[in-house]
Parts: structure tokens; C-alpha cells; sequence
């Protein structure tokens, strides 16, 4: 479960301050799957920097059941070390002193994602969403109660994204775990969570449920879809 309460980020830059959160509260229950829609520079990062302890806020606080060892991060890019094949990448965990029977099980990761073949490359030989497999996979690894995602399969093609979607859908529903997903696309907030939060210039501006079951049918959501646009829109 997290909780975010009056959360507030200041930024003080060479022009003066820039306030990139204003007063946010939200609340993930456990369990749950909620997606972060907003325009480019409207907090979506900030806010999941926050609640990873990778900032700390200038006013509010966060609450998070899950120790910070059992949230994981997905980034943007899969930053992926490139001297290590896929499967020392994916166990890079255990060389950062945490017990092995807190991390995951490597086979069954490379296994659930398709990796199993490509276990021994290298990043350089792997294609983006091949790439991004393996960021998933070395978050996997740290066996996380909370995964925090930065628009993880913004850079891909519709055909790999797709893909992306029903793995980590897929393996939401069988592990049980609280995701939060930044993203740009609607269609993909909708195909994927149970919850959408619109942010505006660093405030909460809506809040949806999406009600309808896995799997799901953009067209079926069409309405809802529409009320989100306006809501990013402010009109």
C-alpha cells in the first residue's frame, strides 16, 4: 500500500523556484495497477521519484508498506550495464549484498520473459523491447511488493509494446503486486489499469475507474477515453 499526502516538490533552479508538485495526496491499494496520464512536464516523474525515495519532497510525506528493497524501478531507458550478458544483468542484485533468498529465481525470470535463449548476450546484441525484457527482469529479480514504471515502452514500436503490455498485465495478475505506470497514451492506461490519475501542472486534477475485466478492448472503453482527453486537456 502506498500513501502520498499534501506531497510538494520545489525545485530551486538558476531562474528562480519551479514548483513541479503542488499539494498531490493518492493512494495506492495494495494489489492495485494504477496509471499516471498527464502532458510532458506536468510532475508524472517527480511524483514516482518521490514515492522511490529517490528525491525527497519539500513539503508532504510518503507512505509506503513495502520496505525500499521491495520497490523496484523501471525506467524510461533499460539501462542496462553492457559489459554483463542478459542473465548477469537480470541477477545484478546479488552483488549489491542483499541475502539471495530475498531475490527472485533467474531461470524462471528468463523463462517468463523469453529470454531463456538469449540468457548469454550481450545488450548490444538485443533489440529494444528485447532490452526492455531484461529491465523488467532484473526488477523481477528484487522480488518487488511496488513496481514503479517510467513510461518503460514509450520508445517502442506498436508491435513490441503490445507484446510488453500482455507480459507485464500477465504477470501483475499472477504475482499480486502494486504497479504504478507513468505513460502518455490513454489506450495504454486503459488496456492495462484499474485506476487512472490525471495530473496537471503538478496537481491531481481526475481521478477514473476503469471497470470493465482483462483483457480489454479499446473501442469497448471509448467513452471514458474521451472524458480522460478532456481532463488532460482542461477543457
Amino acid at each position: 500500500m502506498v500513501r502520498v499526502e499534501n506531497l510538494t516538490k520545489i525545485y530551486e533552479m538558476e531562474n528562480g523556484p519551479v514548483t513541479a508538485l503542488r499539494g498531490v495526496s493518492l493512494h495506492l491499494p495494495a494489489g492495485s495497477f494504477v496509471a499516471l496520464l498527464g502532458k510532458s512536464g506536468c510532475g508524472k516523474t517527480t511524483l514516482l521519484r518521490l514515492i522511490a525515495g529517490l528525491e525527497s519532497p519539500s513539503e508532504g510525506e510518503v507512505f509506503c508498506s513495502a520496505p525500499r528493497a521491495n520497490v523496484g524501478y523501471v525506467f524510461q531507458e533499460a539501462r542496462l550495464m553492457p559489459w554483463l550478458s542478459v542473465a548477469d544483468n537480470i541477477r545484478f542484485a546479488e552483488w549489491s549484498g542483499r541475502e539471495r533468498e530475498t531475490l527472485g529465481d533467474l531461470e524462471g525470470i528468463l523463462r517468463t520473459l523469453g529470454l531463456s535463449e538469449f540468457a548469454g548476450a550481450f545488450p548490444h546484441e538485443l533489440s529494444g523491447g528485447m532490452a526492455q525484457r531484461v529491465a523488467l527482469g532484473r526488477t523481477l529479480f528484487c522480488k518487488p511488493h511496488l513496481i514503479l514504471m517510467d513510461e518503460p515502452f514509450g520508445a517502442l514500436d506498436w508491435f513490441t509494446r503490445k507484446a510488453l503490455q500482455g507480459d507485464l498485465l500477465r504477470l501483475w495478475q499472477e504475482g499480486g503486486k502494486t504497479v504504478l505506470f507513468v505513460t502518455h497514451d490513454i489506450d495504454e492506461a486503459l488496456l492495462l489499469a484499474d485506476h487512472v490519475v490525471v495530473l496537471r501542472e503538478g496537481e491531481v486534477i481526475d481521478r477514473f475507474q476503469v471497470e470493465r475485466p482483462h483483457p480489454r478492448n479499446s473501442a469497448e472503453l471509448y467513452s471514458l477515453r474521451e472524458r480522460i482527453l478532456f481532463s488532460i486537456e482542461g477543457v
